[in-house]
This record gives C-alpha cells, sequence and structure tokens, in this order.
C-alpha cells in the first residue's frame, strides 16, 4: 500500500526527497593540519549528491564538497570559498539551477507534446507542487551549504560548497584568512563512480630512447603531424595542441 500511495504522489506532485542522513562521503573525507587549524574535506559523487540533496546536480554541472574548518586560534578567521574553486555556486544559486521547470520541460516537446494530452488536467497540481518543491529546495541548500561569515575563536564550521564538476580526482587548495596570516592547504579527492587504473610503465626495448635538448625537441616536433587524421589519414580532423614526450 506504501509503494502505492508513493507512485500516485509521485504522478500527481512533484516529489522532493533528500535525504540528509546519507553520508557514506565522510567515510572518505580527508583532513589536513597547520596545528592553528584543521580542514576536512570530500567531494561527492553525482549518485551521493543525488541521494544527499534529492536531486541530479552534476548533469547541471555542480559537484558539492563537504568541508569542515576547526579553528584553534584566538582569532576570527574565514574559509576564502573562491580559493576552493573560482567558478563555486552559492547555496541559493546552486538550487536555482537544479529548480524543477515543469512548464519549460513540456515546451522544450514541442508537436510530441500532444502525447500527454491525456493528462492536461494534472499539470495544474504539478506546477503547484513544483513551486513547493523548489522553495523546499531553496531551503535546504541554504541549510547545508557553508554558512557564511567568521569563523569564532576556539570554533569550527561544516557544510557544502557547490563546486563545478570533477570526475576520478578532485582538487582542492582551499585558504584560511586569520588576522593578517594567509594558511593553505591542498587536497586530492577520491570521486567514486571513474575508475582510473594505473597504466604499468613499459621499458622500451627497441634502444630507441634518445635525451634531446630543446634545439633537436623543435625539429621532432616540427615533424610530428599537426591534427588527428581519419583511419586512412586521407582528412585532417582538430589540430594537436598538446604534445606529450617521454615515459610515464
Amino acid at each position: 500500500m506504501s509503494k502505492l500511495k508513493a507512485a500516485i504522489r509521485r504522478l500527481l506532485t512533484v516529489v522532493y526527497d533528500p535525504s540528509p542522513q546519507q553520508r557514506a562521503f565522510l567515510d572518505r573525507a580527508v583532513s589536513r593540519s597547520t596545528g592553528d587549524f584543521e580542514v576536512t574535506a570530500a567531494a561527492l559523487s553525482d549518485r551521493e549528491a543525488r541521494q544527499f540533496f534529492g536531486i541530479r546536480m552534476a548533469r547541471k554541472g555542480i559537484q558539492p564538497v563537504w568541508i569542515r574548518v576547526v579553528n584553534r586560534t584566538g582569532e576570527l578567521a574565514r574559509l576564502e570559498l573562491f580559493s576552493v574553486d573560482p567558478l563555486y555556486y552559492t547555496p541559493l544559486e546552486a538550487a536555482f539551477i537544479c529548480h524543477f521547470a515543469l512548464a519549460t520541460r513540456l515546451l522544450s516537446f514541442g508537436l510530441i507534446a500532444w502525447i500527454f494530452l491525456p493528462f492536461l488536467p494534472l499539470v495544474p497540481f504539478k506546477l503547484f507542487s513544483a513551486r513547493a518543491a523548489n522553495r523546499r529546495m531553496n531551503a535546504f541548500f541554504k541549510e547545508h551549504g557553508f554558512p557564511a561569515g567568521p569563523i569564532l575563536p576556539a570554533g569550527e564550521r561544516s557544510g557544502f560548497v557547490f563546486t563545478t564538476v570533477d570526475e576520478g580526482t578532485k582538487a582542492l587548495h582551499p585558504k584560511i584568512v586569520s588576522g593578517q596570516q594567509v594558511h593553505e592547504f591542498r587536497f586530492e579527492l577520491h570521486v567514486p563512480g571513474l575508475d582510473v587504473h594505473a597504466v604499468p610503465e613499459e621499458i622500451p626495448t627497441d634502444g630507441q630512447r634518445e635525451e634531446v635538448d630543446e634545439t633537436k625537441l623543435r625539429s621532432w616536433l616540427a615533424g610530428q603531424p599537426r591534427c588527428t587524421t581519419n583511419k586512412t589519414g586521407g582528412r585532417e580532423g582538430d589540430p594537436l595542441t598538446l604534445v606529450i614526450a617521454g615515459d610515464r
């Protein structure tokens, strides 16, 4: 019966159902410390973000990163959000991008929208519930975003910074400003979902390994293909803008 009610609810309304108790990402959180400050961070995968925030975010270009800052000094401090990601989104910006836009979605179908004509009486319910769901989303993102304002002496703050998407590994360089001092931290955070396997380095055995100076390197580069080609080499494609020469 509960499954039937849930199905009817989803048919008649737009459901926003986040699960803030889903915090498996904390199991792989990484901490860095300078003695006066401790920063802990974890980057969420698209699946984890969907579980926690109740909405898919990666397809919108957003990746939440959970950060906790512990201030062990006697001064106020603040986390420079631009140092986490220069293109970060505020909680309300991230929520707005993820909003349910039912009317826009229907218009995007064009003539195919006639298929949904039998469901037209449900549209008012959907529109009304979508507005309510978007308001709940705004409140939820604000509640769990990294709090604005200073970190008090002997205090701590934690929350999500909404960054641009990285797969496999998330590189962060957050900065903590306290008085006239800036404390920098570096993170290489694992993001589940993309398996990147290291390829064993193969030592060439054909005797072609050679150390070259800049002049020889430039000469060698000049003789390389300038573009990608098709299988037969008869047509050129994208220009080659990066060349890696050497072993791993």
